[in-house]
């Protein structure tokens, strides 16, 4: 089946697929408030814990990797703790929420089998462990993940119904899906190249543009950090 194609309508979710959903966002938390850990994640929860004192990235403390997680993380950690505990359930929400953009996409494209095929897709995820694992720590896997399916999504309902305010909401989610981290990087010129040169896309260059300026709203963020 072709990207572009879009049904007439957005029905929900089947019943079913909204309880399997639930169960796996139960599944999600419970494994990141018990287990999930990463070696790397001390550093990053660092990162945000000295944004939360004052201090600035590549002038205060050493930080290879781009802001947008430590100052979103201290922001949600100085609401509810600044504990591993609430890192891990934020990363944790944003992996139920990456799973229900894709189960959504998949199951309004389907005609029939929308039940079956929307559990299978939520059990295919949780059955990754790399995912899992990935997705429940303080680490920006969980971003990056979320705002990439989020880019996509708005880009496909953009270029297939021509709402160029989608594609520019998706160049805003892509845009900051590599304002986490720069191992995404590719995925700015990958949807841009899909919008330019895809087949069925009307009015692509105005699409593209559209895109482009709002991946472009994180570039005066970008330009403050570097002066």
């Amino acid at each position: 089946m072709s990207m572009n194609s879009r049904p007439t309508a957005r029905p929900r979710l089947p019943w079913q697929v909204q309880a399997v959903l639930a169960l796996a966002a139960i599944e999600l938390v419970f494994y990141s408030q018990t287990v999930a850990f990463n070696n790397d994640e001390g550093f990053h929860l660092l990162a945000a814990s000295l944004v939360g004192a004052g201090k600035v990235p590549y002038r205060d403390f050493f930080y290879q990797h781009p802001p947008l997680f430590p100052y979103l993380y201290e922001a949600w950690m100085r609401l509810t703790g600044e504990t591993w505990r609430s890192a891990h359930l934020l990363s944790a929400l944003l992996t139920t929420a990456t799973i229900w953009l894709v189960v959504n996409y998949v199951v309004s494209r389907q005609s029939a089998a929308r039940a079956a095929t929307g559990m299978v897709v939520v059990l295919l995820f949780c059955c990754n462990r790399q995912f899992v694992q990935s997705g429940t720590v303080g680490h920006p896997y969980a971003l990056c993940m979320f705002l990439s399916v989020l880019a996509f999504c708005l880009l496909a309902r953009g270029i297939g119904s021509d709402r160029r305010r989608s594609s520019f909401q998706a160049g805003v989610a892509g845009g900051g899906a590599v304002l986490s981290s720069f191992l995404v990087a590719p995925l700015l010129p990958a949807l841009a190249a899909w919008v330019l040169f895809g087949k069925g896309v009307r009015h692509r260059f105005g699409q593209t543009a559209a895109f482009l300026a709002g991946a472009a709203v994180w570039l005066g963020p970008l330009v403050w950090f570097i002066v």
